[in-house]
């Protein structure tokens, strides 16, 4: 074979080759974008009643994400099922297969006897009328020994556990509950905890008074838990715990998409709980079904349910995998990290950022369709209006919707208009000398401090003349509340980039989302 016949064989033979490897590669790439097309996720539920019945016979949801079902009943019921469209809804390629020692049951525990998704009641490891310790009884040994494989594990606690009035022992309970769960997936490293704060139950005949019986309520179902939730997240990050706050979605009327305007509570901002879960008072009716699962999909952060997968950015069928631990790639970005909002991540406020989700239920920014987008934007101003609402938020307390409109450009139906009305009645806010609240006015550092610390102490409180800034001048408004939050360790004005003091506090400058978060943190003291 002459020089000329070999360089043709040899360039054929290459070509061949080529070919046959680009064909294989396009064929294991179409393989892969078939495998990538639904992100399976693979649920347990650590709950009670409310979780272990759930029986749906028609879509909760339409595909717009308003109401299907309209008609509030004991035919449809469960938030499970709503948590799951609700969370395809948000994400096509998001599936969830539920895991468990037991099936759904139907009303009462009776039979399952659903037909939608199917006429096959799915996996649970909720147990009815189950408190923390008795539902350890049951399923403790199970986790122990790893019998179950979840990439996801739901605490949904509370109902049974509000006749323990004993904090200390229901926060023990709860963290042993979490550790369990942590540890006790057969395949994932660390599996993601939501730690639910339950809905309202019918307890107002336990108590002498309305303010009594709602101060009981949020502590028992959402503080107690919030603070175990924080304390665990802080001093354990391997442990990847979120707090879903359901309690709040119902006591504060929080609009969604299927529920654009709701009102769970009565005038006297106590749950109307006829509505809520019919004649029984503790299992949900249809639509309190519905709301409670959209809330909780809502909070779920995207990022990191795909983050699961071991992958990120790439969207793979997880139930495929054969190997006995997925965990997460290292990353600084908020989908691997746990972060609540994905733009904390790097930021100097971030610990007091995902402070307020934590402790307060602050979730950031949402869409038209009041999917949450995960973001805080933490170097944005904030308003007059934003800022009461984080505070009023921040307190735990229940408001209404005022009779009255709060102030001359504040109307009663305004968004924020109950928390305003509540700021003022508690002398947080007064307003300017013509009658307005200018709710849309970025607030600069001082009026926000003022708003901050009148939150938490009282004005006969917050004394002070100190002036250790060349911009706060002797005999201004501020003078004080500049002063009582230096020496409280609230704020410390402007700092060099070698943490040095400018001798600035920067009165006049409009303040930052992130620098309120930090000022609110410090005075709640977390």
């Amino acid at each position: 074979m002459n020089k000329n016949y070999q360089r043709l064989f040899v360039k054929g033979l290459i070509l061949t080759i080529g070919l046959s490897v680009f064909a294989l590669a396009l064929s294991l790439t179409n393989n892969q974008v078939a495998q990538a097309a639904v992100t399976t996720l693979r649920v347990y539920v650590a709950g009670e009643s409310i979780e272990a019945r759930n029986q749906f016979k028609h879509a909760p949801f339409k595909t717009d994400g308003t109401l299907n079902i309209t008609v509030n009943d004991r035919n449809n019921f469960g938030w499970m099922v709503p948590l799951v469209d609700r969370l395809k809804l948000r994400d096509s390629s998001l599936s969830i297969s539920w895991v468990g020692s037991e099936t759904w049951a139907g009303a009462d525990d009776n039979s399952y006897e659903g037909l939608y998704p199917s006429s096959t009641p799915d996996k649970t490891s909720a147990h009815s009328g189950t408190s923390i310790p008795a539902w350890l009884d049951l399923e403790k040994s199970n986790l122990q020994n790893k019998v179950e494989c979840y990439d996801i594990a739901f605490a949904a606690r509370g109902g049974n556990d509000f006749s323990n009035s004993d904090d200390a022992d229901y926060k023990a309970s709860l963290k042993t509950l979490i550790k369990l769960l942590d540890a006790g997936s057969n395949c994932t490293n660390h599996p993601l905890i939501y730690v639910t704060a339950h809905m309202p139950d019918d307890h107002q005949g336990d108590f002498s008074s309305t303010s009594e019986y709602l101060t009981v309520l949020s502590d028992r179902y959402y503080q107690r838990t919030a603070d175990v939730v924080h304390t665990m997240a802080t001093s354990d990050p391997a442990i990847r715990v979120r707090l879903v706050d359901q309690f709040h979605a119902f006591m504060n009327n929080t609009p969604t998409t299927a529920f654009p305007a709701p009102s769970w509570t009565l005038s006297d901002a106590t749950p109307d709980i006829n509505k809520i879960h019919g004649g029984d008072g503790y299992h949900p009716l249809a639509l309190a079904s519905i709301f409670a699962g959209e809330v909780t999909a809502n909070a779920m952060n995207l990022s990191e349910l795909h983050g699961l997968t071991g992958v990120t950015g790439i969207i793979t069928d997880i139930s495929a995998t054969s190997n006995n631990t997925t965990s997460l790639p290292s990353s600084n970005n908020a989908a691997t990290t746990g972060d609540f909002f994905n733009d904390s991540s790097g930021h100097w406020a971030h610990d007091y950022v995902e402070g307020l989700h934590v402790n307060c239920g602050i979730n950031g920014y949402a869409d038209s369709n009041g999917n949450l987008l995960h973001l805080f934007k933490a170097n944005n101003s904030i308003s007059r209006r934003e800022l009461i609402k984080m505070l009023v938020q921040c307190s735990k307390e229940t408001v209404t919707k005022p009779t009255d409109n709060p102030f001359m450009d504040v109307s009663k139906n305004a968004w924020g208009a109950g928390e305003i009305a509540y700021a003022k009645t508690h002398g947080w806010i007064n307003g300017y000398a013509d009658g307005n609240f200018k709710p849309d006015q970025v607030v600069n550092r001082v009026e926000a401090l003022k708003m901050i610390l009148l939150s938490a102490f009282s004005d006969a409180q917050i004394t002070g003349n100190t002036i250790e800034f060349s911009d706060v001048e002797a005999g201004n408004w501020y003078v004080k509340y500049v002063s009582f939050a230096v020496s409280k360790g609230i704020s410390s004005g402007y700092k060099d980039a070698n943490g040095n003091s400018t001798g600035v506090f920067g009165t006049n400058v409009n303040l930052t989302r992130g620098e309120g978060a930090k000022m609110i943190g410090k005075v709640e003291g977390w």
